[in-house]
């Protein structure tokens, strides 16, 4: 949500520069113009704002003239690429196991998307949701980190436990390439995107598995997530509480009372990073509006009521002002 700046592990960055030289892209020339260098990378977390990066992604699939260069890159990110996150999810006990870990821990890896499980007409759905706005780079960004994820699941599972996999958008050049890739149906123009999984792969005993290894990997991913937390701006962890309550939303004094500090405190600490309370709150709001909207299941009304608006028309005013917004940024 409050993604004005995100954080990409290295190797990621690395394996999208690989796959570019692959391509004839002249790689040096490209950083250059955004200013960067491939020695800047390192071997950590790479920090980006957002538009630079979008910029950036943006402008390797205009020099490549790829359309599948997320599924490209996503192909190379195998289940070792990923670090303590894929070694716990090779050592699950079942599939379910190894969901649940990687929808708990995938922020670990990267903050563009969340994971989210749910039964659907007897039917188990990993739902990939997008933390913002991910604008032209939506169709790449959702192919890599959705074959990324195969690429582990397929592993442990060694074969594709998928029915199909689901996209929100139309059919693109590419799509022979994710047929392959994926190695299952792709259900195109959907409201969501994601895996469509089948029940009796979820609880079936994964050749892989070690328990004792898998105990100590996710503990390990635990003890990553609470640094990360800690380190993570103010603004970031109000959002991510925001989410949770999803339209029970606390005050800007309850909010400071929960971080142990005063509303003036919490109010200051939130001009230092760009940002207030109620710029954070009304990102999550347009987010979860897109996301109800997206369903087609709830009413205008019913949608206002589960944001926390007391009047429908206050909502039906702030949704006029996010489609304008959107309207307004995009090229």
């Amino acid at each position: 949500m409050n993604q004005a700046r995100i954080s990409l592990p290295a190797y990621y960055l690395h394996q999208l520069v690989d796959t570019l030289s692959v391509l004839d892209v002249d790689t040096a020339a490209w950083l250059q113009d955004h200013h960067l260098q491939v020695t800047q990378f390192g071997e950590g977390f790479v920090d980006f704002a957002f538009d630079d990066f979008r910029h950036l992604l943006e402008d390797a699939v205009q020099r490549s003239q790829e359309p599948g260069l997320g599924l490209l890159v996503g192909a190379s990110l195998q289940a070792h690429t990923h670090g303590i996150l894929g070694y716990a999810a090779m050592n699950s006990t079942h599939l379910l196991q190894g969901l649940e870990l990687l929808e708990r821990f995938i922020s670990l890896r990267t903050d563009l998307v969340r994971i989210e499980r749910h039964t659907h007409d007897g039917q188990v759905q990993v739902h990939f949701i997008e933390a913002a706005d991910l604008g032209v780079i939506r169709r790449h960004i959702l192919q890599a980190i959705m074959l990324a994820i195969h690429n582990i699941v397929g592993l442990i599972s060694l074969g594709s436990p998928l029915a199909a996999v689901v996209f929100p958008f139309a059919a693109g050049p590419e799509a022979a390439l994710a047929r392959d890739l994926f190695a299952c149906p792709i259900h195109y123009d959907q409201n969501w995107a994601g895996f469509i999984v089948r029940s009796e792969a979820l609880a079936q005993a994964l050749p892989m598995s070690d328990p004792a290894m898998f105990q100590e990997a996710a503990r390990l991913c635990q003890q990553e997530f609470d640094k990360r937390q800690q380190k993570a701006g103010l603004s970031q962890k109000i959002t991510r509480l925001l989410l949770q309550k999803q339209g029970h939303f606390p005050s800007l004094t309850v909010m400071a009372r929960l971080h142990h500090m005063s509303a003036r405190t919490l109010h200051r600490r939130l001009l230092t990073e760009g940002t207030s309370y109620r710029a954070i709150l009304d990102e999550v709001r347009q987010h979860l509006a897109d996301e109800y909207l997206k369903t087609g299941k709830l009413t205008q009304q019913e949608i206002a009521y589960a944001l926390g608006y007391n009047d429908s028309a206050n909502f039906r005013r702030a949704l006029r002002r996010w489609r304008l917004a959107t309207t307004a940024t995009s090229p």
